[in-house]
């Protein structure tokens, strides 16, 4: 009888349990199970599973001191393929994935090498899984370089996220008949004739794919401004294997020394490019506005426009700044002032209804012969650039009220300030303006918000923090308030050579003004849009931290002024004003831990020293660490 209730007991005390592995840097790992809490597993389970492999455990003696678990079947496993160095020694090949949580080398069996060689970045696929075999087998599928090869940063990053490079044949061939059809397919189109009005483009100096062209007219009691945007989505069918790979990619990729581009550089070079001289077909917004900038009405509608003349960001300022301009450009010199006179009024009705800072300083970075960083230029926000960006981002709140009827759309909301962050920013407000709780949770006073910071005069410097703690913006099938900017609802329109977001929006567009219904037929999009754009932006953050890294290891011995930009349990995040590079101060290098008192994600006291965010002072760099993070010290 005893013996049955020991055994009673035990049986308690066994729990099955479904969840999710969780690797470390150690050999062992936790077991995340939904209203649970961790468990923990211990190495030689670990040896059996993949981070992230779904599982089915037991779980003994659950909840005492002794509870262990074993696992009883991996019922999915999303690890299958790695980036990684291919290592060879006497007993055989290896390689050490470059994931977080994974701690032991995966073996390469020599008929699946694909001619590595030791030291390599390599790509490989799970041939076999730990929980059948006990060691985890791979296979390489790409050779990426080594170490030091040219343009190794790149291919590393891009393998690494899986981002397609390479065209099929099947979508060549597809394009080619296309473009021996462009001229047939142009001329038949039936739109408003525009090609004899003053549109303009505005690029950078080697742009090629220039998606975008303006046209500004002041009359008696109101402006005029015309934005017309490539009607790709006239030339690429829905579902053709041009828009499948389009849709794909979602983006063209830029990184440091190397563009993926969206469509066939044919394509979005030549003949979907709005370039100087030609007749090209375009969608149109065409907008209205009070000569104080308000918007009054706007239209849509397709057209033909030839742009009359292409100029570069430089040309632009160098006029504003000089008078001067080109005898062949002559011509524009009262478009050109008319367009400043507009943006300056947009700006500056925009500044009073958006949160993220007008001022806003960029970085050119020129690379040597080797694609690596020789130099970083310190670029003041221009003002060609402003020109260009108010237009645009009133042709798109404009597309995106136009469309907003449509119940299967794409939009991008934004819900204002991090829950955590509230609670401290409010605190912080209240030293600077008279603040009110309700302004974090209604769009309205937000918006009111904006004007109490306007009138101080370090408006900039609070903006800046509000910036820092903002929730993420998101893609979305209905129109949503979009808090940060002050937008009441905001999508994407005018970039539609780059970003396939703005084909689909096109789309629904056209078929409005042709009076068609028109149902997007991408399978779950939403979902599809927001990994890959988290995707190219990790990719190209990637590419860019490693230069910056390899660049400022070339430079450890100056100093260089750094601003606080944001303070942590563990130190401060800083940005080298010169030259953007950012990096962090650990907590231990700035005092004794114990004497550490942090008065809010703003202010953090060491030693009775006080660090604030904004403050400055000289750092030079100390070490470069994992993921090429780089930390500083501070003199």
């Amino acid at each position: 009888m005893k013996t049955n209730v020991n055994v009673e007991a035990r049986s308690s005390q066994r729990k099955k349990f479904k969840g999710v592995v969780k690797g470390t840097r150690q050999r062992f790992g936790f077991l995340n199970i939904n209203g649970h809490n961790d468990i923990f597993i211990k190495p030689q389970e670990m040896d059996r599973v993949f981070s992230g492999d779904i599982i089915n455990v037991t779980v003994n003696d659950y909840g005492t001191d002794r509870q262990s678990v074993s696992i009883d079947e991996v019922v999915d496993s999303k690890f299958k393929t790695c980036i990684g160095i291919f290592k060879e020694d006497d007993t055989g090949s290896y390689v050490l994935p470059d994931n977080y949580g994974f701690n032991r080398m995966i073996r390469i069996p020599r008929s699946y090498r694909r001619n590595a060689e030791n030291g390599d970045y390599v790509k490989i696929e799970i041939i076999e899984h730990p929980f059948q075999s006990k060691k985890p087998k791979a296979k390489v599928i790409q050779v990426i370089g080594k170490p030091d090869s040219l343009g190794v940063e790149a291919e590393y990053s891009i393998a690494k996220k899986g981002l397609s490079t390479r065209l099929n044949p099947a979508i060549h061939e597809e394009c080619d008949n296309l473009i021996s059809n462009y001229d047939k397919i142009n001329d038949g189109l039936k739109r408003k004739n525009l090609t004899k009005l003053n549109f303009i483009t505005i690029d950078g100096d080697n742009t090629v794919d220039i998606d975008d062209a303006v046209y500004v007219q002041k009359l008696k009691n109101k402006w005029k401004l015309l934005v017309a945007i490539s009607d790709v989505s006239e030339f690429i069918e829905e579902n053709s294997l041009i828009d499948n790979e389009a849709y794909n990619r979602t983006s063209t990729v830029y990184l440091l020394g190397r563009t993926i581009p969206m469509l066939p550089s044919e394509l979005a070079h030549e003949y979907l490019s709005l370039k100087e001289g030609e007749k090209k077909a375009v969608l149109i917004a065409d907008m209205t506005l009070d000569l104080d900038g308000r918007l009054d009405k706007y239209e849509f509608y397709e057209a033909f426009i030839e742009s009359k003349s292409r100029f570069t960001y430089n040309e632009v300022d160098s006029f504003i700044e000089t008078g001067r301009l080109d005898e062949n450009k002559l011509k524009h010199k009262e478009d050109i002032k008319n367009l400043r006179d507009l943006q300056e009024l947009l700006t500056e009705k925009r500044k009073i209804h958006s949160v993220i800072p007008a001022k806003r300083n960029d970085y050119k970075f020129l690379l040597d012969e080797n694609k690596q960083i020789e130099n970083i230029e310190f670029l003041s926000q221009q003002t060609s650039y402003k020109i260009i960006e108010e237009a645009m981002l009133l042709a798109n709140r404009c597309a995106a009220d136009f469309i907003s009827d449509n119940k299967q759309g794409v939009f991008k909301a934004q819900e204002g300030i991090l829950d955590s962050k509230k609670k401290m920013l409010s605190q912080y407000l209240r030293q600077h303006i008279f603040f009110e709780n309700s302004m974090f949770e209604n769009f309205k006073d937000f918006k009111h918000l904006y004007k109490l910071i306007e009138n101080r005069e370090n408006s900039e410097s609070i903006k800046q923090v509000l910036s820092l703690n903002l929730k993420k913006s998101y893609y979305v099938t209905e129109k949503r308030k979009h808090y940060a900017m002050g937008f009441d609802g905001y999508t994407y329109f005018t970039s539609p050579i780059r970003r396939y977001v703005d084909i689909l929006v096109h789309r629904m567009i056209k078929s409005k003004i042709n009076k068609k219904k028109y149902t997007i037929s991408k399978p779950d999009y939403i979902s599809h849009f927001t990994k890959k754009e988290k995707d190219i932006r990790e990719c190209s953050l990637s590419v860019e931290q490693w230069l910056k890294a390899n660049y400022i290891a070339k430079h450890s011995d100056i100093e260089f002024e750094a601003k606080i930009i944001s303070i942590s349990n563990f130190g401060l995040h800083i940005k080298i004003g010169i030259n953007g590079i950012e990096g962090f101060i650990p907590i231990g290098d700035l005092g004794d831990k114990k004497d550490v008192f942090k008065k809010s994600d703003l202010e953090i006291v060491i030693n009775k020293n006080s660090f604030k965010i904004n403050d400055t002072f000289n750092v030079k760099l100390k070490e470069i660490q994992e993921e090429a993070s780089l930390v500083f010290k501070k003199l």
